[in-house]
């Protein structure tokens, strides 16, 4: 059967036609992981900024470094996100948990820059990974 030209070359069409197919789907696949991992960086940079921007007028309003953590994290929704706040020892001030109650976690403190933000992947227990962003605000003598 095998000895047919025509079944060999349909074959070999078959052949090139799938390897062709899995070039291409594979392309795509790493373009729109890319893609998206780039935007869900910045959505985390975003959300980050946002928890800095908010903690500031919090704590020149008067209010300590706990009720400046506490209200931030009252007042804040975002979608998604697990968010918290942590003193400069690493002591958790305030939280909010995901919907699907994932909890944000510090890494080693010498690990976050001064100044910058630090994006990771922190493998999850259900093994996919989440998506971090670390960030550390200096307020005042806080």
């Amino acid at each position: 059967m095998l000895d047919s030209i025509r079944t060999r070359l349909t074959l070999w069409y078959v052949g090139v036609l799938a390897l062709a197919l899995i070039v291409f789907s594979a392309g795509v696949y790493l373009l729109l992981a890319g893609n998206l991992r780039r935007r869900m960086d910045e959505s985390l940079r975003t959300s980050a900024e946002s928890i800095a921007i908010s903690v500031v007028p919090q704590r020149e309003e008067g209010e300590t470094e706990a009720e400046a953590a506490h209200s931030t994290v009252d007042e804040l929704h975002l979608l998604n996100q697990a968010m918290a706040i942590f003193d400069a020892e690493g002591r958790l001030f305030a939280e909010k948990a995901t919907p699907g109650n994932d909890h944000a976690r510090l890494p080693p403190l010498d690990s976050i820059p001064a100044g910058d933000l630090r994006l990771y992947t922190e493998p999850g227990d259900d093994g996919e990974g989440q998506r971090v962003a670390a960030r550390r605000v200096k307020i005042g003598e806080a």
